[in-house]
């Protein structure tokens, strides 16, 4: 019996050593299995999210999410005309409410309208930027600034020219067209278009300054 256990643990060690060598080099696809049967679902959502792969990592297809929002253009708009404040209705809302109330019965009647009238214009002008902010591309944010330090306008030759240049830096826009890329901001109103070109309007200004005040990033994807 002692022989027998010697030849297994001491004869057979180089097979036993094999063995363990393969256990642990399996090991790590095994992991890479379970993990991706555990979150299927979450590792579908990035890869869905991912637009391509490059030596310096990769970028988030902000290109689709934009071209999204534009297709639920209608769904937008209905956000940014009429919010429902009871939407997202929670404790720490109604606390809020009560403050506010609180402040309302100090104000007289008269001036009580034109307050609500600035608050409410106020969170509804927010909100429309949050969710410009959340597709937009940074090389968008970027023509709003040169158009500010251009006096407000850009002309179509310069458009043109400069889209140019940015098609060539970066192939997301390969196949679009310059009105396709100036279309976001045409529906948020930040630009409007002229005959020469484009201007910068009041709410693209508005913006901007929006971005600085909330310490926003302006260095985004694309």
């Amino acid at each position: 019996m002692i022989d027998l256990l010697n030849y297994l643990l001491i004869g057979l060690l180089p097979f036993w050593t094999a063995f363990f060598t393969f256990l642990a080099a399996l090991s790590w696809p095994v992991s890479i299995i379970v993990v991706a049967i555990l979150f299927r679902a979450p590792i579908k959502n990035a890869i869905d999210r991912i637009q391509r792969l490059s030596g310096s990592g990769f970028e988030v297809g902000l290109s689709a999410k934009q071209e999204n929002a534009l297709d639920n253009r209608s769904e937008l708009r209905e956000v940014l005309e009429s919010l429902d404040p009871n939407v997202l209705r929670s404790v720490p809302q109604e606390t809020i409410e009560s403050s506010l109330r609180a402040d309302l019965d100090k104000v007289s009647e008269e001036k009580r309208q034109s307050l609500l009238l600035t608050a409410l214009a106020k969170s509804r002008l927010e909100s429309a930027f949050n969710l410009a902010y959340a597709n937009i591309f940074g090389s968008q944010i970027h023509l709003l600034r040169q158009l500010i330090n251009r006096g407000g306008h850009v002309s179509q030759d310069e458009l043109e020219r400069e889209f140019a240049v940015l098609q060539s830096e970066n192939s997301t826009f390969l196949d679009w067209t310059l009105s396709k890329y100036l279309e976001y901001l045409h529906f948020y109103n930040f630009v409007s278009k002229d005959e020469d070109g484009i201007s910068i309007t009041d709410f693209g200004r508005e913006f901007l300054s929006y971005l600085s005040r909330m310490g926003l990033s302006e260095e985004r994807l694309n």
